[in-house]
C-alpha cells in the first residue's frame, strides 16, 4: 500500500486511515482536508477540503471528491462516490448536494478547519497532561 499526502492536512491521532489492501494502488488524500477525532477512513481516494466529522466511517473502495463533508457519526458505505459538494449526515445517512462552487462556503469551510486545528491541538495537549 502506497500513501500520497498533499499539505495542510489536519489529522488527530485516534483516527484510521487506511487505502484499499491491495499493494498496486496508490491513497491519494489532497489538500485542506480535516479529519476529525475517532474518524475511520478505508478508501481509494480523497479529494480537496473535505471534513470528515468524528465518529464518521468511510468504508471499502469508497471515492471522495472535494469540497465534501461526511457528518459525524454516518458510515459512506463500500463502493460509494461521493461527488464534488456532497454532504452525508444523519442516522440514515442522507445524502444532499451543496452550493455549486459558491466562495462563501470555501470561506466558511477554512474558518471551519482553522478552529478544527486549535481545538484539536488543546484536545491533544489536555490528553498529554492526563
Amino acid at each position: 500500500m502506497f500513501y500520497h499526502v498533499s499539505n495542510t492536512f489536519l489529522f488527530h491521532k485516534s483516527n484510521y486511515i487506511h487505502g484499499l489492501k491491495s499493494f498496486e494502488t496508490t491513497l491519494e488524500i489532497g489538500s485542506g482536508n480535516t479529519f476529525e477525532c475517532r474518524s475511520y477512513v478505508e478508501s481509494s481516494g480523497v479529494g480537496h477540503n473535505n471534513v470528515i466529522q468524528s465518529l464518521a466511517r468511510v468504508l471499502g473502495s469508497s471515492l471522495i471528491e472535494s469540497d465534501c463533508i461526511v457528518g459525524l457519526n454516518t458510515v459512506v458505505h463500500d463502493s460509494k462516490q461521493l461527488n464534488s459538494g456532497t454532504i452525508v449526515y444523519g442516522p440514515d445517512n442522507l445524502i444532499k448536494k451543496r452550493f455549486d462552487d459558491n466562495s462563501e462556503y470555501k470561506s466558511t469551510l477554512s474558518l471551519h478547519q482553522a478552529y478544527l486545528k486549535e481545538v484539536l491541538i488543546n484536545y491533544s495537549n489536555t490528553l498529554a497532561v492526563d
